[in-house]
């Protein structure tokens, strides 16, 4: 999206199938969507705050999902760094 904008509804609802179909075809234990548009789609709940699931657990199709920052948040907010770490470490301890 230009400028880093949020797509718009139409824009999700073009992809969204797609996005299903790679994930069946990958079929991933853990998803970590990064930012909150991701996360929004994925757990399908429009009013959520990322900095209240960021980092938690959530059951999905099966799979575990476990929202993160997005990468440019570091540059804005301090604490999406270790959030992002975190999110990461908590996966693949689960992994392991």
């Amino acid at each position: 999206m230009p400028h880093n904008a949020d797509p718009k509804p139409d824009n999700i609802k073009a992809c969204i199938n797609y996005l299903y179909e790679q994930i069946n075809i990958v079929n991933p234990k853990i998803i970590i969507p990064v930012g909150l548009v991701a996360t929004k789609i994925i757990l399908d709940e429009k009013k959520i705050k990322l900095i209240d699931v960021a980092g938690k657990q959530f059951k999905w199709d099966g799979r575990i999902i476990i929202p993160s920052y997005h990468p440019s948040a570091a540059r804005y907010n301090k604490n999406a760094i270790q959030s992002i770490i975190d999110a990461f470490k908590l996966a693949k301890d689960i992994v392991e």
